[in-house]
């Protein structure tokens, strides 16, 4: 999304701060490594003998 965000601003001929504020934002918004996260706690959680009710 902002990749999509900064392609529309420069398209538009407005400035875009190149601080690497963006890229860490993008990293930090990545949506595999949140869910790859979820999955080894779902499976330490599974293989650990708790459940959740």
């Amino acid at each position: 999304m902002l990749q999509l965000l900064a392609a529309i601003a420069r398209k538009l001929d407005i400035p875009v701060d190149d601080d690497g504020a963006l890229s860490v934002l993008e990293q930090a918004t990545r949506p595999e490594k949140p869910a790859e996260q979820i999955d080894r706690a779902a499976a330490r959680g599974l293989t650990s003998g708790h459940s959740r009710s």
